[in-house]
């Protein structure tokens, strides 16, 4: 994926080796500028972890893996300097304090990716918390005590976000997006307040239609670009309504999916606080939480990258002594969905139905993937 540094790096030593040959250094936009800021080049700990197998706990980068992908000359390319969340990386230069309109010296503090900036500013900084962030894709990352290697879950990462704790995430692809794809398809007059309050008459199971949400492939737990969307179901009887809701039944069966993997790597959620998109459906909140059978927690101010950067740069002002403390402080809590016992007890034996359409549909889709 174009997402991760190895393959971005050996992209361009064979499609572009005189541009590779020539570079000074090899690192991410927020690297360069923080360099363009204050004159430092150093990588942010979050990105280093995440995506370029960097563990500090091990001695930093992998020599033998950028080695084995046949480019050992990398690891010297990159930042030296590697700094966790709300380090000082600098002062503002003056040729950037005059660009942006802001005193001299003013302090530069390290961040990071904006999803995992996210898990601060929504409270997810202890075990066994996890940050459900929504919108056209979902985000799940929650955090560990314990380092955690388990099949269909990425990470966990060490040191990420906060020193000690182990990030693991989980991913789907599509989940907003199908339901945007749905509206439009369904014409340019119907609003999603009208398909809202249709979908919130159909009920729980939506009467048999069941959506496996892979339109664009399935990130975790199977890992598979050529899995598709999949509408099992279907009669003469079911409206637009029950095509709604089944499809955001779907989606947290997806959500509830990745829940289970965690689980079974003993990593599960205990708290779950949500974000984003989902956040403004109270319909879709409400299954989420019923098919989870988990609360979902929802903090006063929704955008979770903001806030936390706000707390980072609190953090690295020295408001504050650490980033749990600073997150406490700042982060308030707004309310909280509670699932529907009888709503969860029909979605347990939905749930398996749902899971049975990967493994049923994965040859069909496999065969026909272009």
């Amino acid at each position: 994926s174009a997402e991760w540094m190895l393959p971005k790096a050996l992209w361009l030593k064979r499609h572009e080796p005189d541009v590779f040959a020539r570079a000074g250094a090899v690192c991410e936009y927020q690297d360069y500028l923080n360099l363009r800021l204050t004159g430092r080049l150093a990588a942010s700990i979050t990105n280093a972890s995440i995506r370029w197998h960097y563990r500090a706990r091990d001695g930093g980068y992998a020599p033998s893996l950028a080695a084995a992908l046949g480019m050992p000359e990398l690891i010297d390319l990159w930042p030296k300097d590697v700094l966790p969340l709300a380090d000082v990386v600098g002062k503002l230069t003056p040729e950037a304090a005059d660009h942006l309109g802001l005193p001299q010296g003013t302090l530069v503090a390290q961040g990071g990716p904006d999803a995992f900036i996210a898990t601060i500013g929504l409270g997810v900084v202890r075990p066994g918390s996890l940050a459900l962030i929504t919108g056209s894709s979902h985000l799940q990352l929650g955090m560990s005590a314990t380092e955690v290697h388990g099949r269909g879950i990425w990470g966990s990462y060490a040191d990420a976000v906060v020193p000690g704790l182990h990030v693991i995430e989980g991913g789907q692809t599509s989940t907003g997006s199908v339901i945007a794809w749905l509206r439009r398809l369904l014409g340019e007059g119907v609003d999603f307040d009208t398909l809202n309050a249709e979908a919130a008459a159909v009920p729980p199971g939506s009467d048999g239609v069941l959506v496996q949400e892979h339109f664009q492939g399935n990130r975790t737990p199977y890992t598979d670009a050529r899995s598709r969307g999949v509408v099992a179901g279907l009669s003469l009887s079911h409206g637009r309504g029950h095509l709604f809701r089944a499809v955001m039944e779907g989606i947290a069966f997806g959500t509830e999916l990745i829940f289970e993997t965690m689980r079974q790597a003993g990593c599960g959620p205990t708290r779950v606080v949500a974000a984003g998109g989902a956040a403004r459906s109270p319909l879709w909140l409400q299954i989420h939480a019923d098919v989870s059978g988990l609360p979902l927690v929802l903090t006063r101010v929704p955008e979770g990258p903001a806030l936390g950067s706000a707390v980072i740069a609190a953090t690295a002002a020295g408001h504050y002594p650490d980033l749990p403390t600073a997150s406490d402080a700042m982060v308030q809590i707004d309310r909280q969905v509670d699932p529907d016992p009888a709503a969860h007890a029909v979605y347990r034996e939905v749930y398996q139905r749902y899971k049975a359409l990967y493994p049923a549909t994965q040859p069909i889709h496999h065969a026909g993937a272009v």
